[in-house]
């Protein structure tokens, strides 16, 4: 009886430690990978790798990594953002106060949405990608899993679309069985 209470016990603490949703997995996978290198270390392989840890179906077609998202201001932890000729514009004061732009280009990249949140009309994203950088950066250093955080208002040009993985039809969702 004790042995029984106590190995059902320990299940439940295993399966409260788990992440519950796609996107959390999505996550936390990426997340343990920071540093290191993924795959091949292109974008699209933490991606990839992530949504398979997951247990999330890739897609064909137009939205590979599941449905898109309409509105950018509603991503969530998770969803992959798939840039398209996208060009950001950050502007940053430094600690001697001068004033510096930065300009981010990304012609076709893919990343993982690690945190989302409303500062008054805009939207900050925090993402965890790989293959990017600095353009005098080394590939190595590119190549490997690093955060980035932008406002939804530095975009200044090109296309920039959310998709929320899914888990295949027919999956139960954690907690229902």
């Amino acid at each position: 009886m004790i042995a029984t209470s106590l190995c059902l016990f320990l299940s439940l603490c295993f399966v409260a430690d788990e992440p519950e949703t796609v996107g959390a997995k999505v996550v936390a996978f990426a997340q343990s990978k920071l540093g290191e290198k993924v795959g091949d270390g292109e974008c699209a392989s933490l991606a990839a790798s992530a949504l398979a840890h997951a247990g999330a179906e890739r897609q064909r077609g137009e939205s590979p990594w599941g449905t898109e998202v309409k509105k950018l201001a509603d991503v969530q932890p998770g969803d992959v953002l798939q840039f398209e000729n996208v060009v950001f514009q950050q502007r940053r004061i430094r600690e001697d106060g001068n004033v510096i732009r930065l300009t981010f280009k990304s012609p076709k990249h893919s990343a993982i949405v690690e945190t989302a949140r409303r500062q008054g009309k805009d939207t900050i994203i925090t993402v965890l990608h790989q293959n990017a950088g600095f353009t005098k950066a080394s590939d190595e250093s590119k190549k490997v899993v690093q955060e980035w955080t932008f406002a939804l208002s530095e975009k200044k040009s090109g296309v920039l679309k959310a998709f929320r993985p899914q888990r295949p039809a027919g999956t139960p969702k954690p907690g229902s069985l």
